[in-house]
């Protein structure tokens, strides 16, 4: 993607840190994944889980 098209890749980098500095204000938004540790939660940027 950077190489072929690289404005959607920068943007697709902001919007995944977008979500991960609303994560870090917000620890308890997304889905519980207790199945992956205790504590963890996971949350989507599109049709990726992070």
């Amino acid at each position: 993607m950077a190489e072929d098209k690289p404005v959607a890749a920068r943007q697709w980098v902001a919007k995944i840190r977008e979500k991960c500095r609303l994560a870090a204000k917000h620890p308890d938004i997304g889905d519980d994944r207790g199945d992956l540790g205790e504590g963890i939660r996971s949350t989507y940027v599109g049709s990726y889980i992070i």
